[in-house]
């Protein structure tokens, strides 16, 4: 009877640890997924760009373009287009800092910093895992998408995390976090990662899908699926790309809203050049509505353009970044310069989608400029 008791003990010890036996360690874990993805020469190395995405199902279509400058700062906006309404949310972090608004909201900075993360930072991020304040400890082998999975249990200042990777290849398959939308509410925020395409020297994953758990979601439930388009690496970006609204770290607040306030209200244009040469103004007029940080071009009362921008006042000159969604141009950025002067504006931008910003108002034949001067008509 003893000699049974302690057989059925044995074997039940060993059925207990039979999920883990055989997996490497953490760290061995860690250090063939670093290498699989690049090493951490080519993931950590600076690198500037562009990358789109995009999420289609029956009932929303999602957007998200990432506009990064690594390892210092990237940006995020997300445009969630249903039953005929759009929704535009930005991500932004610089120098270790993050920061969410929506379109025409107020600016508040997160700390959700495991779930602010961009698709190149996601790499970054795994560096980070060997520093020797994070503790590592072995996760139970699992099936992820049909692939066995291997993985840990990362603790670090911010929280935990719990990364699972391919038992062969050594690419990251999912990891899961802790995620604080409001305060008093936790939900678990889960991503699965796959179709690994090589990209600037590194692995990056172009499928990301997202599932949330807790609150109304008794299990995980899938909220999105990005699947990446295009990756740009571009040698330049502007630096109003990553300004924060309303508080730029390289001004003092008021500034910022000076100019903005300036901005609000109708404008009727008065002068209008093409690529060096002087352009007719229509005959029905032509007028410009600011409110906030969108505008509406109207001709004739009928709407030929509309869109958001941000402005950056300590460039010399003045920046302005334009975000077309009017028919014509919809999707397509513009590059500028402004200037506020005498009741008017002056506005000199690049065809749209040119990504060479003017450096003044000249507007000379062969730049591919445009310069409009408005007139204020009314607050």
């Amino acid at each position: 009877m003893c000699i049974r008791i302690l057989f059925s003990c044995f074997l039940i010890a060993c059925l207990s640890c039979s999920s883990t036996q055989g997996a490497p360690e953490p760290d061995a874990i860690l250090k063939k997924a670093i290498e699989a993805h690049g090493g951490v020469k080519n993931i950590k190395k600076p690198r500037m760009g562009i990358l789109k995405g995009v999420s289609k199902d029956n009932d929303a279509e999602v957007t998200q373009e990432e506009t990064f400058d690594l390892p210092k700062r990237w940006k995020r906006v997300t445009v969630l287009s249903f039953e005929g309404k759009k929704r535009t949310s930005f991500l932004l972090e610089v120098e270790g800092k993050h920061w969410e608004w929506e379109d025409g909201g107020e600016v508040r900075q997160t700390k959700n910093e495991q779930m602010a993360v961009s698709h190149f930072g996601l790499l970054t991020k795994m560096v980070e895992l060997t520093d020797e304040k994070v503790i590592l400890s072995a996760l139970p082998e699992i099936m992820i998408d049909g692939q066995a999975a291997i993985g840990f249990t990362a603790k670090f200042e911010a929280g935990k995390g719990h990364y699972y990777f391919d038992r062969n290849t050594g690419l990251l398959l999912q990891a899961i976090f802790n995620w604080q939308p409001e305060p008093g509410k936790v939900l678990q925020a889960k991503s699965v990662f796959g179709d690994y395409k090589e990209i600037d020297g590194v692995k990056l994953p172009y499928r990301r899908t997202y599932f949330l758990k807790g609150g109304d979601f008794m299990d995980f439930f899938q909220i999105a699926e990005i699947l990446i388009k295009d990756v740009r690496i571009l040698d330049r970006l502007p630096n109003s790309v990553f300004a924060i609204p309303r508080t730029n770290q390289n001004l003092p607040v008021g500034i910022l809203n000076e100019d903005e306030k300036k901005l609000q209200g109708t404008w009727s244009i008065v002068e209008a050049k093409l690529n060096g040469e002087k352009q007719p103004l229509p005959k029905q007029g032509q007028q410009m509505i600011i409110k906030d940080r969108r505008f509406k071009t109207e001709m004739g009362g009928k709407v030929i353009d509309e869109g958001t921008f941000t402005i950056d006042p300590s460039a010399k000159p003045k920046a302005i970044d334009i975000s077309h969604s009017g028919a014509e141009f919809q999707g397509k950025k513009g590059l500028g310069i402004y200037e506020l002067k005498n009741n008017e504006l002056w506005l000199a931008i690049a065809t749209a989608g040119d990504d060479k910003r003017p450096t003044d108002f000249s507007c000379e034949k062969g730049k591919d400029q445009a310069l409009m001067v408005f007139k204020k008509s009314s607050e």
